[in-house]
Formats: structure tokens, sequence, C-alpha cells
């Protein structure tokens, strides 16, 4: 590896941490990151020129599964804001502490918008509601399997920043009867 062009290396970890666009946005019961084979951090262990090229790759996608995920993510982007420029896909699947609104208007790239309401409560729905506010994305996806939908209720009046976004073209949803995810295209 070490004749290879810092180019093709790049190339080679980023087929390896890539997330594909379908389990991004997959929105049934059980997300397809609860049960993590190996953590795509590792690559950064392998070698000093691996972390160099690897790091800005690992920001590509960002998947948050826990509040001290979320809170050493935010701290990381505070640390090294160009960090945030690199973020493309953001997936929050537990409760949204206000920090992330500040940390999202950073993300200026950001493509992908994927939360998970079952994690929030009431409290939290400020965190929520300012990375809606605070972001732009093209793709924008809610997983919400039934427990509180009347929590969906109280974040759709919130839901109205989403109609400031100028570049959402789509909206995967799962909120429905047989849980069945639906995507309206928007035109």
């Amino acid at each position: 590896m070490s004749l290879l062009p810092d180019e093709l290396v790049k190339d080679i970890l980023h087929s390896i941490l890539d997330i594909p666009d379908h389990k991004f946005h997959d929105t049934s019961a059980q997300s397809p990151f609860a049960h993590v084979v190996a953590s795509s951090s590792n690559t950064l262990l392998v070698c000093k020129r691996w972390m160099r090229i690897a790091t800005p790759l690992l920001y590509y996608n960002v998947v948050l599964r826990s509040h001290a995920t979320v809170i050493s993510f935010c701290l990381a982007i505070r640390r090294k804001p160009t960090f945030a420029k690199l973020v493309r896909h953001l997936r929050v699947e537990c409760a949204c502490p206000n920090i992330i609104g500040d940390t999202a208007k950073k993300m200026t790239a950001l493509q992908s918008l994927h939360l998970n309401l079952d994690s929030l409560i009431d409290e939290q729905l400020l965190g929520a509601t300012k990375l809606l506010a605070a972001s732009n994305a093209i793709h924008l996806s809610f997983a919400q399997n039934g427990l509180f939908f009347n929590l969906f209720l109280t974040l759709q009046k919130r839901l109205s920043v989403v109609s400031k976004w100028t570049n959402l073209v789509s909206v995967v949803s799962s909120f429905s009867v047989d849980q069945t995810a639906h995507t309206i295209f928007l035109s």
C-alpha cells in the first residue's frame, strides 16, 4: 500500500467506509446500524497514513446512535470546523441535544438527513427542531415506528422550518399504519 498514491488509497478506503443510500435511509423498526460488525474507526488505527487519509472520509456519512456520540461529534466539529463541511449524510437515531443545531449550521454540504423520532421525548424536540432549522438537505427521512405517534404530531407543528429548505427533493417516512416506508418526491 505504501507504493500506492494517496488518491488510490482514498478510493479503497472510501469503498470500505461508505454507507449505501438504501441502508442510510432505512426506516424499518430495527436500525441497520444496531449491530456493528466492525467499527469504521478501526480503519484509522492501521497506520498514520491511513489515519490522515481516512479521517475526513469518516465525516462523509455520520450515524449518531447515542447522546454521547452526538456530544462527541459536536465537540469534534467545534475543534475542527473544516470537518463539518465534509458531512454529506447525517443519521440521528437518538436524542437531539440543543448543541446539534449549532453544529448543523456548519454542515454546509449536507445532502441527506435522517431522524428517528422514536428516540425523542418532548423536551428534546427543541434539539430536533434546531437541527431541522439549520439544515437544507436534499433528502429528508424520518423513522417512527408507532410508539409515539403523538410525538410526531407535536413535531409536525415545528416542521414548518423544512418549508424554508431550498434544496429538498424527497422525503421518506415510515409514518403509516402498515409501517411501510413512503417516499414523496418534490418538484
